[in-house]
C-alpha cells in the first residue's frame, strides 16, 4: 500500500529504501496489485550520491548512482 513504503526505511538502521506501490487509493475502490510494488535498498552512506528517479510507472522504481571516475 502507499502509506506502507516508508517501511523501507526501517528494515535495517545502515539503509535507505525508496520504492512505488501498485496500489492506487484515490478510488472508493482499491485499484492495482494491493501485494505488489517495486523498492530498492541502499546504504545511507551513500544518500549523497543517489538521486530519485521519478519513473511515474507503479511497476519500476529507479535511482541514479552519481560517482566521480
Amino acid at each position: 500500500m502507499p502509506f506502507e513504503i516508508s517501511f523501507l526505511d526501517k528494515i535495517h538502521p545502515d539503509f535507505h529504501g525508496v520504492g512505488t506501490s501498485a496500489v492506487e487509493l484515490t478510488e472508493k475502490v482499491i485499484i492495482g496489485r494491493p501485494y505488489g510494488g517495486t523498492g530498492i535498498l541502499y546504504k545511507r552512506s551513500l544518500m549523497s550520491s543517489i538521486n530519485v528517479i521519478n519513473t511515474y510507472d507503479s511497476r519500476l522504481t529507479a535511482i541514479r548512482i552519481m560517482t566521480s571516475i
